[in-house]
């Protein structure tokens, strides 16, 4: 939500960063916007150096790959991920992360083969010892998905709520693709004491440990496409296997309190 307050702070063809705590939930999607829009920084000397300092310390930022090619896939993975701290989770559970994020944008956005653009973004805030990581792109969306499945769901909390549970739009079996965000939900919340926050078109979930909460975004505060972010703790999940495990039961079942935003 940080990102609307952003964009609704414009005034005019400006943005005032300088009061604002930066984290990749907030700079992926405005860095996105920039793009799309050819949005110019100020030719001055400060800017740039602000610019610099947000998005160079302790921050790496990568497109995804625009196709999927298996070989170039492991390649940009192990890359992405050596450089990153295996402190955070384990080296397993950073690669299988963000290896399922990487796979929902190919399997679930690029439907009938269009390309979509894709990123992701990473951050350590060491200080506390956490890690965010943030995966965006502009394609189908999950409650899009779902309508173009035939997947019935009732509004688009509801889709979300589908997608980290028991159901799947691939046919694969339980340990496969399919089950990407009901995985990574788990290792997040439940092995890391993590948290996680999905937003898709007019839907958002936001978990941390054993709580959550589910929004209903107004068609101000509509995402075209699917963010997910996650905040990972610096201590390894111990339980990594019972964790891939199928489940029967949805842990983050909606349970009647939707906010809406």
């Amino acid at each position: 939500m940080e990102f609307e307050e952003i964009i609704n702070s414009k005034n005019g063809d400006e943005i005032d960063l300088k009061d604002l705590k930066f984290n990749p939930t907030a700079i992926l999607p405005l860095l996105c916007e920039c793009k799309n829009k050819n949005f110019k920084v100020d030719n001055n000397v400060n800017a740039f150096e602000y610019l610099e300092n947000i998005l160079m310390e302790d921050i790496l930022f990568s497109g995804l790959p625009k196709s999927r090619n298996e070989s170039d896939e492991a390649d940009f993975l192990s890359r992405y991920v050596e450089k990153l701290d295996s402190e955070y989770g384990s080296y397993f559970v950073l690669r299988h992360i963000i290896s399922e994020l990487a796979n929902n944008v190919y399997d679930h956005s690029n439907i009938g083969n269009v390309e979509v653009d894709s990123f992701i973004l990473s951050k350590f805030h060491h200080n506390h010892k956490k890690l965010d990581v943030t995966v965006i792109d502009d394609g189908l969306s999950i409650p899009g998905l779902f309508e173009k499945s035939n997947v019935d769901f009732e509004n688009d909390y509801q889709a979300i709520e589908k997608a980290i549970g028991t159901f799947s739009t691939v046919s694969t079996t339980a340990y496969e693709r399919g089950n990407g965000l009901r995985t990574i939900v788990r290792l997040v919340a439940e092995g890391n004491d993590g948290e996680i926050l999905i937003v898709s078109r007019n839907g958002c979930v936001h978990i941390t440990g054993e709580k959550y909460w589910y929004y209903l975004l107004g068609e101000e505060h509509k995402f075209n496409g699917t963010l997910v972010s996650i905040r990972l703790n610096k201590y390894e999940v111990q339980n990594i296997y019972e964790l891939l495990e199928p489940q029967k039961v949805n842990n983050y079942k909606i349970n009647g309190v939707i906010h809406d935003y």
